[in-house]
């Protein structure tokens, strides 16, 4: 089976990482952003060695990058048949500190930064990775994929026509601060790793929006003001989103796994919600549990000063005056006498 490159991008969060919600209110335009981002952004290019074993190159892929072997053994295979392919894609530091960990296993590996070049090599890459998948995805399931098609297809949104919502930035501010949580993936369309999730990401899509439960999807490479701001570690990054707070999702790109983690996240979130909602109404309760008695404790004094009939003995000692503090400010002097 020919060996399709799957880029693992690692993009570090920048310093001061701001909420879902302040991705779109940024003053930068997209396209200052995005060229930002490109003048940040390194790559690790990996070289062949016949001093590591494969077990070792695996073992640096899984332990530190959070990938399967499965995910790795294409990368592996592709620097094993070209003597060197691009494998980390992030900012210069994140780069280096990669780089270190194959070197410590004797492996050659450069960092410099990314070029249009690899950019165009890396998105034709993923494009056919995208064809090949929609091809099996047609002859194993007889799903209305263009399997075939050229480049204009492989331009096209990688979740159109599915249950996913595909999110610009004004579309995840909205749904970032909304009531409801959301399960959100944030990919780049040259990213290997990202295309061989979409299958998976679109199924759990479709069962997750019988439950009421939203997906959607985020191109950074489209907006990239929202990858900057949210510190986004790497590609795709699958994160469940409620009222500006994230919790990472760390598991598998399965279908089930994605399912299993969103149910859970949203439980959670409506469980949060109802407590806020228990606990606002019982200090409601309380204040007005509180007021009633502040009011029932003032009450007598408000008697006492001459508010009404029953204040007969206060208005005799006051000799006819019409409010009670004028009687109270007598009483000193006239002890005084």
């Amino acid at each position: 089976m020919r060996a399709c490159l799957a880029l693992l991008a690692v993009l570090l969060a920048p310093t001061g990482a701001q909420s879902p919600a302040a991705a779109a209110g940024g003053d930068a335009s997209p396209a200052a952003a995005a060229a930002a981002l490109q003048a940040k952004l390194h790559v690790v290019e990996l070289h062949n060695s016949d001093e590591a074993s494969v077990e070792e190159v695996l073992s640096v892929f899984v332990d530190n990058f959070g990938v399967s072997r499965d995910e790795a053994l294409p990368l592996i295979k592709k620097v094993d048949d070209e003597g060197k392919a691009i494998v980390i894609a992030g900012l210069k530091e994140s780069c280096e500190a990669a780089a270190k960990l194959f070197e410590d296993i004797k492996m050659k590996a450069t960092v410099r930064q990314l070029t249009e070049d690899d950019k165009k090599a890396l998105t034709e890459q993923a494009a056919k990775q995208k064809q090949e998948l929609q091809k099996q995805a047609q002859g194993q399931q007889g799903q209305q994929n263009q399997g075939g098609g050229g480049g204009a297809s492989a331009r096209r949104g990688e979740y159109d026509g599915s249950d996913v919502i595909a999110a610009d930035t004004a579309t995840f501010a909205k749904l970032a601060d909304d009531d409801q949580g959301v399960l959100v993936t944030f990919y780049a369309p040259w990213c290997g790793h990202c295309v061989q999730m979409v299958p998976e990401y679109k199924k759990a899509a479709t069962q997750l929006k019988a439950s009421g439960i939203r997906v959607a999807a985020v191109d950074c490479q489209a907006n990239p003001a929202v990858a900057q701001q949210l510190g986004i570690k790497g590609f795709p990054s699958v994160k469940w989103i409620h009222k500006g707070a994230a919790v990472d999702y760390r598991g598998a790109r399965s279908a089930t796994d994605l399912i299993a983690f969103a149910t859970m996240q949203d439980k959670l979130t409506q469980l949060k919600s109802k407590a806020a909602s228990v606990g606002k109404g019982l200090k409601t309760g309380l204040s007005k549990i509180l007021g009633s008695k502040v009011a029932a404790e003032g009450a007598p004094a408000a008697v006492e000063g001459g508010g009404g009939g029953g204040s007969s003995k206060l208005a005799a000692s006051s000799a006819g005056s019409s409010t009670a503090a004028p009687a109270a400010a007598a009483a000193p002097a006239a002890a005084a006498a």
